[in-house]
């Protein structure tokens, strides 16, 4: 993972592609004091490395926000608890079919 502050407290997590893919993949997280709003999730192990980068800085993801519902935005919300989640008026339909699979 590679860490690219953006611009002051906003931050760019970065991850090589996974197995037979070709495309890495791209977190963003704003962050405001003790937390943190995420943008898309990446897959679970993306998000689980995010946060536990995160937490050893005291800082706690509460929010999520999701520009869309492909999978390599949405799965990583598996790795996280207690967020708030951000979509359009269908996410909900999203998260049901495709949360907890990979």
């Amino acid at each position: 993972m590679i860490v690219k502050e953006m611009e002051k407290n906003f931050y760019r997590f970065i991850f090589d592609p996974r197995k037979k893919t070709k495309f890495g993949y791209n977190l963003y997280v704003l962050v405001n004091g003790d937390k943190a709003l995420m943008i898309d999730t990446a897959f679970r192990e993306h998000s689980a490395e995010v946060r536990d980068y995160l937490d050893l800085k005291g800082i706690a993801i509460t929010t999520v926000i999701f520009t869309h519902f492909h999978l390599d935005h949405i799965n990583g919300l598996n790795a996280l608890e207690n967020v708030d989640v951000i979509g359009s008026a269908s996410y909900q339909e999203a998260l049901d079919i495709y949360i907890n699979k990979e």
